[in-house]
């Protein structure tokens, strides 16, 4: 019990400061030295001494095998890095994410997820509170407090396409526990509930063109999530309009609230600078200043992997390769970080070569087949808390792997902390969970 409860506490943590970039981020001899580092480590020491000490069974899944052999392609192509030294940081930095994943499926057995989950939940909603709150201290006092583009919120991420792609998986989650967790009371989902309205409504003053992509995948999954639900289970259809009554209720009245403080109080302190103006600022440059920038380093990652097709710069070597193709000679880490790579899949492309590609995409099919088979089952069984859940886990990596094309790169804590999650709950749904 007290081993079990000190992981809960350093899983949090690792929940908290997974998405933060621009705080708790040291530079160490050009690399980035994250904090969540340090209790992502944390949780796999102890986690591995509980596992070793019960002597359980280990549970090794066929997804994960894939996810090994990708990772053994990386390490070997480090040779091919340019910057021998980061394509060794980079290789343990995969190893490490790994080795991560594997842990939290295997002491899935020893967790109770119903914990796990409202302690994930709320970490997006704390990274969502602080993301309004920096919006309103900049429309209300003009006081811009970590952020990275004036009058936009980013929470702690580089910037506010990067804070909306970390929040996607958490809404779609979050979404689906409100909406199908079927509870028979306010008071049994007021946190899914709350929780969805403030993160909802972050999304919504987030500026972000991303915003769009997200609602359209969302109504899509919920609704198609609905009718399959219903046409089993007749009687669930007063249960989900109840809850999604409920649920816009809370965002109305959240979104009054917040208007209030964006829009009026500005009047009283007498801000000069307001919303709609940077709104309006935002889609005149819209062309100019985010989606054209983000086409040129996808073609520019793509060329490395042409150059590269069989044998993989590893992905530590794919900045370096960009830096020598636009005629700059790299010679520390600092010289290539203006170089990353913008879409995980090109990333993947030119990092892992075709064959490494080839490995990462039958990961993510046989990931994503083994949940929605379980899913399957879960709607057999007419067991909704399982359907709603695995569901939420399953479309939030989805919906986050689609904004991911054009945006940060592969190896971000808060993915492989998802998919830990995900791959938690998925390789451990034949056990009983109470919330």
């Amino acid at each position: 019990m007290v081993w079990s409860n000190i992981l809960y506490f350093i899983l949090f943590f690792v929940f908290v400061l997974s998405p933060f970039d621009i705080f708790l981020n040291f530079n160490v001899f050009g690399f980035s030295f994250r904090l969540v580092s340090v209790f992502m480590f944390l949780f796999i020491v102890i986690a591995s001494f509980i596992l070793f000490r019960n002597r359980d069974k280990l549970i090794l899944p066929l997804w994960f095998i894939f996810l090994v052999i990708a990772c053994f392609l990386n390490s070997i192509f480090v040779f091919n890095s340019i910057l021998i030294v980061r394509g060794i940081s980079y290789a343990i930095w995969f190893w490490f994410f790994v080795i991560f994943v594997f842990v939290l499926v295997n002491v899935g057995r020893i967790l109770d997820f119903g914990l796990v989950l409202k302690g994930y939940i709320l970490s997006f909603v704390l990274h969502a509170l602080f993301g309004l709150l920096q919006q309103a201290l900049y429309y209300v006092w003009g006081i811009a407090f970590f952020v990275t583009q004036f009058g936009r919120m980013n929470g702690f991420t580089y910037e506010p396409s990067y804070f909306v792609t970390y929040l996607s998986s958490g809404f779609v989650l979050t979404l689906f526990c409100a909406m199908f967790l079927g509870k028979s009371s306010f008071k049994d989902n007021w946190f899914f509930y709350l929780s969805l309205s403030i993160i909802a409504l972050a999304l919504v003053f987030s500026t972000s063109k991303f915003l769009i992509i997200i609602l359209v995948l969302s109504t899509l999954l919920v609704f198609t999530f609905f009718v399959v639900w219903v046409r089993k289970f007749k009687a669930f259809f007063k249960t989900f309009f109840s809850n999604l009554f409920v649920s816009l209720l809370s965002f109305v009245l959240v979104f009054g609230f917040y208007s209030f403080i964006i829009f009026y109080l500005p009047k009283i302190t007498s801000v000069e600078v307001s919303l709609v103006s940077k709104i309006k600022e935002i889609e005149a440059e819209k062309e100019s200043v985010s989606f054209g920038p983000r086409v040129k380093e996808f073609l520019n990652t793509l060329e490395v992997a042409f150059k590269n097709p069989i044998i993989g710069t590893s992905l530590g070597g794919v900045a370096p390769h960009k830096a020598v193709n636009q005629g700059v000679i790299p010679k520390s880490n600092q010289d290539v970080k203006p170089f990353e790579g913008i879409s995980i899949y090109a990333e993947m492309l030119a990092g892992l070569g075709i064959f490494g590609f080839f490995i990462m995409v039958l990961f993510f099919l046989k990931f994503f087949w083994d949940g929605f088979r379980q899913i399957g089952v879960f709607l057999d069984k007419g067991y909704l808390e399982g359907f709603s859940i695995l569901g939420g886990l399953v479309f939030g990596l989805f919906v986050e792997l689609v904004l991911l094309v054009f945006n940060q790169n592969f190896l971000r804590f808060y993915l492989w902390t998802h998919i830990g999650i995900l791959a938690m709950f998925l390789e451990n749904s034949k056990r009983s969970y109470k919330f």
